[in-house]
Parts: C-alpha cells; structure tokens; sequence
C-alpha cells in the first residue's frame, strides 16, 4: 500500500506472543505433572483388570468344586429314587415317599445343569478379560488359601491412592499455571519492507525501487487492560485444587475403613473355617454315612433319610 508515498510498497512483518518466563515454566511443570497422571491412572486399570480376572478365576473354581458337589448330590439323590421305587412297588412304602424321592432328584439336576450354565458364563467372562479366542478351564482345585495380614502402610501402595495424590499435584500445578498467566506476555518480532523513493544519503539524494528491503526488528510488552477475568480463573483453579484435595482424603478414608472391614471379615471368615474343618464336615460324613445304613436297614423313614441328607449337604456346601 501506500504507506509512506504515492509509490506502492510492501510490508512483510512476523510477531511472535510469548508467555512470561515464569508462565512457561509452570506450564512445563502441569505437562509433566499430568504425565505422571496418566500413567498413574494406567497403573489403576491395570491393577483393576488384574482384581477382575482374579475374581473371575477364583468364582469359575468355585463354581467347578460346587458342581463336584451337587454330581455327588445327584448319584445319592437317584439312588434314593430307584429305593424308593423299588419300594413303592413291592408295597412297602407310599406313594408320597417315591414321589418325594423323584422330587427331590429332579431338583438336584436341575441344579446341576443351571451350575453347568454358569460354569459357561463364568468361562466366557474369564475369556472376554483375557481377550483370547478359545475355552478357558479351571487348572486347578478350589481350596484354602493362606493371607498374608498387610498392614496400614499397604494402603499407600494402593494405585488408586497413589492417583488421587497425583490429581491433587495436577491442580495445584494447574492454579500456578493461572496464577503466572496474569503477568505481561512478551511480544517480539520484525518485518521486512520497502520504501520507493529519494533518500538523501551523505547529502546526496539516491532513488530507492520498491526492489530494495529494509529491515527492523520488534520488542514489547502485552498487558491485558481487562485483568479480572484471569484473576476469576485462577481463583477458580484454587478451589478446584482444595476439591482434588478433599477428594483424595476422602476415598483415603473410605479405602481404609474398606480395609479395615476386610480385615474382620477375614478374621470372621477363618474362625467359620476353622469351625468346618474340625468339627461340622466330619459330623456331616458320619450323618450321612450313618443315615444311609439306617434307611437301607429300614431304620428310619424316608422323611428322615432326607432331612439328614439335606443337613449333611448343606454343611458340605
């Protein structure tokens, strides 16, 4: 344009806005805080999948040693059956007796095949968790496990803790960040340009074309006129840091009063144990051994025979 006479010239300027010193190096700070977080919050789902194909494991073979259980059910179940019907047709029992005999068979396999089906369930969860195409099947036996009692100081260890710190670091970076944006940025650049026409050099006068450049260079500072709604910002980037904060202690307590809980219920869970394995399964064999010579010496009842059958399962379950 014409910029400095009737000639037509041109101007080629670049600029450049910086932020303040300080400002760059909060924001370097943030970025490396939330990398951190990132992979913090990796560690969190790798730890869930973990928890996940754990859990989904220990209830397939839970579901496998629960169908060992109702297949034993069901052999004495159709024994009792064919007894009773034996019975029933040399008339030395009811009809109700043979009937009751059928019944209970006839529930015990539909147990059977309804733990069959979430036996299949569980293998396809397992399988989905472990992204892979073929049959998964339990390796191994369901039986008791030895805990190794963590204390207090495993809770920091938790990833999910270890997550929530780090979010409490992301925002107090956060509110630095907003905090330094109220200073100046700085403003550099140059430009490029002609200026066609007479220039008198060392008292004689030269005609410059539009082909000759001339150059400078630009420094300054940017001031914001309107500085309020950045100082809104970074108070705004303060209380987000006191919620992060008030977030991290509270699931600290809720995971601990979580662990403490756990801790009882393992303790709780041992004493049941304990109190199965010495005394209740060893008086569920004899009550079934001792019921099953009973019935077939004639003895007792059908209703007793069962009764003592259902007691005997129901403490082996």
């Amino acid at each position: 344009g014409q910029y400095n006479s009737l000639y037509t010239d041109n101007n080629l300027t670049v600029g450049q806005s910086i932020p303040f010193p300080s400002t760059i190096i909060r924001q370097f700070q943030l970025g490396a805080e939330q990398i951190l977080g990132a992979e913090q919050f990796l560690k969190v789902q790798q730890n869930s999948l973990v928890y996940e194909v754990r859990s989904a494991y220990y209830h397939l073979l839970y579901l496998e040693a629960q169908s060992k259980l109702l297949v034993a059910q069901d052999s004495l179940y159709e024994n009792f059956f064919r007894v009773a019907s034996a019975r029933f047709r040399t008339g030395e029992s009811t009809l109700l007796e043979r009937t009751s005999a059928e019944s209970q068979w006839l529930e015990i396999k539909n147990q059977v095949r309804v733990n069959a089906s979430d036996i299949a369930i569980a293998e396809n969860q397992l399988r989905v968790l472990l992204q892979i195409d073929e049959r998964v099947h339990a390796s191994e036996v369901l039986h008791k496990r030895q805990f190794a009692l963590l204390s207090d100081t495993a809770l920091s260890q938790n990833p999910e803790i270890q997550w929530w710190a780090q979010q409490v670091k992301i925002s107090a970076a956060s509110h630095k960040v907003e905090r330094s944006k109220i200073m100046p940025d700085l403003m550099v650049g140059g430009f490029v340009q002609s200026l066609t026409g007479v220039q008198n050099i060392n008292g004689i006068d030269t005609f410059f074309p539009s082909s000759r450049k001339f150059t400078g260079f630009q420094f300054g500072l940017s001031i914001p006129l309107w500085i309020r709604p950045q100082i809104a910002r970074a108070r705004s980037a303060a209380i987000q840091e006191k919620i992060a904060s008030t977030n991290a202690n509270h699931f600290y307590v809720v995971l601990r009063g979580t662990f403490e809980q756990g801790l009882q219920e393992t303790a709780k869970n041992n004493a049941s144990l304990a109190y199965f394995e010495e005394s209740a399964l060893v008086n569920a064999a004899l009550l079934l051994d001792q019921a099953m010579k009973s019935f077939q010496k004639g003895e007792i009842e059908y209703f007793e025979y069962l009764q003592a059958l259902r007691q005997s399962f129901g403490i082996r379950s």
